[in-house]
């Protein structure tokens, strides 16, 4: 952080703050927290951040130091918790198209295979989930990840679709993550927004996009 960041902490006393996890953990929950509060972007996010237990004067400490990073930030060129233009939010006329309301039909387990080239990849954090564009909507692949919990501000259908797919064996836990469970099929959805929003949990799940990694990372023979 720099002598200007770190002024009023010794060199053992800042050695030992950052020593403890639980110092990471309250950055990321109170940056996490100034984002929202600053309504200038987007938050994509997996695992929401907890607040780790702390005295009060430890929180204290930390909450100085969060304080003293944003100029920081800003002088580095962030512009998530303050800036001088307007928010960097899409209007949610574009996150939402006509009908997003409404879940359509879902087919479980359907026979279909992408055209070639027209795998894409979903862009939402570090979640793993391939589809393509169907004729009647839009399938998301077997193997791909789900949000094994939803934002607040999801639609209804997110969770009774969900539940729909666990109870005929198509989406499953993950043995060792708890954040997370897989797909076993193919499944149409009615649109590719709606199938961002059941994988997400969220209104606005991100983009399918050209797969960004087409090669395996590792070959296993």
């Amino acid at each position: 952080m720099g002598a200007r960041g770190l002024r009023y902490f010794g060199h053992e006393q800042t050695s030992e703050l950052w020593s403890d996890p639980s110092t990471a953990e309250f950055f990321q929950f109170r940056l996490d927290e100034l984002a929202e509060e600053a309504a200038l972007v987007e938050i994509i996010k997996g695992v929401p951040p907890q607040l780790p237990p702390l005295t009060t004067s430890r929180r204290a400490t930390l909450e100085a130091l969060v304080q003293q990073t944003l100029p920081l930030l800003f002088d580095a060129g962030c512009r998530t918790f303050h800036s001088n233009c307007a928010s960097q939010r899409r209007p949610r006329s574009e996150i939402e198209p006509a009908g997003a309301d409404e879940a359509g039909p879902m087919e479980i387990g359907v026979a279909a295979t992408p055209p070639m080239g027209g795998e894409l990849d979903l862009a939402y954090g570090e979640l793993w989930a391939r589809g393509f564009c169907h004729e009647r909507g839009f399938v998301v692949m077997p193997g791909s990840d789900v949000r094994a919990t939803s934002n607040p501000s999801a639609r209804d259908w997110v969770e009774a679709r969900r539940n729909e797919l666990r109870a005929s064996g198509a989406l499953v836990a993950i043995p060792g993550l708890v954040d997370r469970e897989r797909l076993c099929v193919s499944v149409r959805f009615a649109s590719p927004s709606s199938a961002t929003q059941l994988v997400t949990g969220s209104r606005d799940g991100g983009k399918w996009v050209p797969i960004r990694h087409p090669q395996p990372f590792l070959d296993m023979v």
